[in-house]
């Protein structure tokens, strides 16, 4: 199976209810899909995979049992995954990722080049300005952090290219210069690729950067990394940090900005006040 990354953007209009789910089990028809999920549909059948998860239309949305349940099976849904879909330039699930890729830039526009591949073969190609300081709006939402870091292969539709990467490798389709890359032997995990290689320190800082729709999701959103943590290490988990790391943990500091010197607390509790997933 694959499963989607995507941004909700707002309410869906199909998704899973305790009223919908009979009329689900029977099919959905594909035009009623939100573009995103539709396309989504035809990259698994290009790919030949038969099975595709949303979280939309695999958990029941209105029903709290099914929520708590669906959110446990989540390590298991994304690293065993044959690869997670990314809609990384789609601002909501309405907007597609399937459509002719543009040359972005800001100050040198596309050169058409004449290029020689490695067969021989003349092909034409573009240089263009690499767009490294902006980030795609997947990489705000908080709850698809997880979603990548647990998927062995993910399969990214960036605003301007396709990127593929796995646990050895990347790759991105819509450069000029050769991108395939093995990564530094020393940044490779052995099989079977434990996430708990990564200081969990790291996992905060990364994962506290995006943003939640709703302040209650904070620890919700990261529960499939902790979980898949405590599994490999047998540490306890204490609203984001680890007792066995404790002392440690207690020194985050949140990031100050000159516009807001003061972090307000949220109206409603969260966490506690010692855990950095009490503030935003």
């Amino acid at each position: 199976w694959c499963a989607l990354s995507y941004v909700w953007g707002g309410d869906q209009q199909v998704k899973t209810t305790q009223a919908s789910l009979h009329e689900h089990y029977n099919g959905i028809a594909l035009d009623r899909l939100p573009q995103a999920l539709g396309d989504a549909v035809r990259v698994c059948r290009a790919l030949g995979v038969p099975y595709l998860w949303i979280d939309a239309l695999c958990i029941v949305q209105d029903d709290p049992a099914d929520l708590r349940r669906e959110l446990s099976r989540m390590p298991e849904i994304y690293q065993y995954v044959t690869a997670t879909i990314s809609a990384a330039s789609s601002t909501k699930a309405d907007d597609g990722f399937l459509f002719p890729r543009g040359h972005w830039y800001r100050q040198c526009p596309p050169v058409r080049l004449q290029a020689v591949a490695e067969s021989g073969e003349r092909v034409v190609a573009f240089a263009y300005e690499k767009r490294l300081w902006e980030s795609e709006p997947i990489g705000w939402r908080a709850w698809t952090y997880q979603e990548h870091a647990l998927s062995p292969r993910v399969l990214s539709y960036r605003s301007t290219l396709l990127e593929w990467s796995c646990r050895t490798l990347a790759d991105s389709y819509g450069l000029l210069e050769p991108t395939t890359l093995l990564r530094n032997s020393s940044d490779v995990p052995e099989p079977p690729y434990l996430l708990s290689a990564t200081p969990w320190s790291d996992i905060v800082e990364g994962y506290s950067m995006r943003r939640l729709t709703f302040g209650s999701d904070k620890l919700r959103a990261l529960s499939a990394i902790a979980r898949v943590y405590y599994r490999e290490t047998g540490k306890r988990y204490l609203a984001g940090l680890w007792e066995e790391d404790l002392p440690l943990g207690l020194c985050w500091v949140p990031a100050m900005h000159s516009s807001s010197p003061r972090i307000p607390r949220p109206a409603e509790y969260r966490a506690p006040s010692w855990s950095w997933a009490s503030i935003d």
